[in-house]
């Protein structure tokens, strides 16, 4: 009798301890996190004429850091595409007006 109730407990032991494993689904692999950037702003250039230079081999350190690192392509609204504007909201993600950055004649 003993040794049925402790073969029970051990069923009920390893029962329990099958919901806790994981429910099958893979898990996501960790993104690693970095505590440097390198932000790129090439004032005045035109989207479609950098990604032809970078699609023939034209900008190589550019292509390797796209590459390598990381590439977004960022897309300021709501305001003239002036560079004191579209770098503030670019580095503080507020819109330049709210800042009380206004554009220069």
């Amino acid at each position: 009798m003993r040794r049925l109730a402790g073969l029970s407990t051990l069923g009920l032991l390893v029962a329990g301890l099958a919901g806790c494993g994981s429910s099958g689904e893979p898990v996501p692999p960790r993104i690693p996190t970095t505590s440097q950037a390198l932000l790129i702003s090439w004032d005045g250039a035109q989207r479609a004429h950098v990604r032809e230079m970078l699609a023939a081999g034209r900008l190589p350190h550019l292509q390797r850091l796209t590459r390598e690192g990381g590439f977004a392509e960022v897309e300021v609204r709501g305001h003239r595409t002036e560079t004191l504007t579209g770098h503030t909201e670019l580095l503080t993600g507020y819109r330049p007006h709210d800042l009380g950055v206004h554009r220069i004649d």
